[in-house]
């Protein structure tokens, strides 16, 4: 059988990296199948030919979340030959050309308006989430949480989802080498004895309310400063400004994205871990 994959999220974080390793441990594990990912060209260094995986990408780009999901998406799968289609996500095409199955791995968008860039993303997220469960002939999701959420928010049959839930890879295992900590310390300008957080900045993930948690107890932190690390999202402004709002600018440090392969390291370090996220779907740094 062929298997067709949407991998045109693969440079996200959650999601991109939930590909990326599906599609390794698949090359791994499976010598009967054949799989076909479809990668956006400037993303086509992220993975190799390999074995039963065959790496491609379409005419012209097709952004996420864009027209050309459901205009040109189909065509560029219906021409991988396919019998089957996964969908990561649950952006898939409103017609697909194959069978599909898609992974739905939360309902944030469909819950929290914030999540989303304005209210007609709201209102679009809501629309796909809905067709995408009810025209896949499968739903994979991650957790037990998430199943709930999709039966009862989506109104599916619980026969119809599958929880496979994630794995975490070997490389997150605590770094005995206090020269490797030190160096990653020293490249995200962070010094020892920090509380650390690790995921985006959407609105769910609380984060205000941490900063605010750690300012009424900073007379008892004094030793410690807060590290939130995760990609800047220019809509956040004012959670970027609140250390400062605070008085706590010079203890409270957002160090932006951090490359996976310094993630050990990092968390290794850290003193505290915190993740005072309101939802998830799975949530993976808690695991990691």
């Amino acid at each position: 059988m062929k298997v067709a994959i949407d991998g045109r999220m693969i440079s996200y974080t959650g999601i991109g990296r939930y590909i990326k390793c599906l599609i390794e441990g698949l090359a791994n594990i499976d010598t009967v199948n054949r799989y076909a990912v479809l990668l956006n060209g400037s993303d086509l260094c992220r993975l190799e030919n390999k074995g039963n995986i065959e790496i491609s990408s379409p005419k012209r780009p097709i952004p996420v979340y864009s027209a050309g999901e459901h205009t040109n998406l189909p065509f560029e799968i219906k021409g991988l030959g396919a019998d089957i289609v996964h969908y990561p996500s649950f952006n898939m095409p409103l017609i697909s050309p194959a069978p599909a199955v898609v992974t739905i791995h939360d309902l944030i968008y469909y819950i929290y308006r914030s999540s989303c860039p304005g209210m007609l993303a709201h209102m679009y997220a809501k629309l796909i989430f809905n067709i995408a469960a009810r025209a896949a002939e499968k739903v994979i999701t991650v957790s037990e949480h998430s199943k709930r959420d999709i039966v009862n928010l989506l109104g599916i049959r619980p026969d119809k989802v599958t929880v496979i839930h994630n794995g975490v890879s070997g490389s997150f295992r605590p770094c005995e080498d206090a020269e490797a900590r030190d160096r990653v310390m020293k490249r995200y300008g962070i010094d020892a004895g920090y509380i650390l957080y690790v995921g985006n900045h959407a609105g769910h993930k609380n984060i205000g309310s941490l900063i605010r948690a750690y300012t009424l107890l900073s007379s008892r932190l004094r030793s410690y400063k807060l590290v939130i690390a995760g990609k800047v999202d220019k809509r956040r402004q004012r959670l970027y400004g609140l250390p400062e709002e605070l008085g706590v600018k010079d203890r409270a440090a957002f160090i932006g994205a951090v490359d996976e392969a310094d993630l050990p390291c990092l968390y290794s370090s850290a003193s505290l871990f915190v993740f005072p996220s309101l939802y998830e779907g799975f949530g993976l740094p808690p695991l990691e």
